[in-house]
């Protein structure tokens, strides 16, 4: 009966999202159809823009009282390396700011993989599959390496500063 009960109150609602689903698009107001808990989220670093892995935990929509503007929030985890080279969850948001109109879902700061066309999503996996491999063999075992380019660091108020390394 409850089921039926939403399918007759919600239809229209449903029969849009459906619609924009289809177009791999979608709006603000209808963000929660895209976001399910335990989704795997595809984002991207924010300092190297490499692709990065996330589980959804929760969303929660915000506001700031200054100005007005709002986001949905995205809890989520994703696999970090803690000092001892032991893997982990580490937690992290990511804001996806209130838009108008219809947009992209791959456009979005956070967006499930499924929307990426089948070879993208497959090079996508293959390529973090491979820079997963890497960091574990490099953060469980001592070695030397020489190292030529920029490297990142991040100070106290969660700011990236590079340097140059030689």
């Amino acid at each position: 009966y409850a089921v039926e009960f939403l399918n007759l109150e919600y239809h229209s609602l449903l029969q849009e999202l459906s619609s924009l689903l289809k177009e791999k698009r979608i709006t603000w107001p209808l963000l929660w159809g895209i976001y399910a808990t335990g989704t795997l989220l595809l984002s991207s670093c924010e300092l190297t823009r490499e692709p990065k892995l996330l589980r959804l935990s929760h969303t929660e929509v915000k506001k700031d009282l200054e100005s007005g503007d709002r986001w949905l929030e995205l809890n989520c985890e994703y696999v970090e390396y803690a000092p001892e080279g032991v893997p982990g969850f580490a937690a992290t948001e990511v804001r996806v700011p209130e838009f108008e109109g219809a947009m992209p879902i791959t456009d979005l700061p956070a967006f499930p993989m499924s929307y990426l066309d089948h070879d993208r999503a497959e090079e996508v996996r293959q390529q973090l599959l491979e820079r997963g491999q890497k960091y574990h063999k490099f953060s469980t075992a001592p070695f030397h390496a020489t190292y030529s380019g920029v490297a990142y660091r991040m100070y106290r108020d969660d700011k990236y500063k590079s340097t140059a390394v030689r």
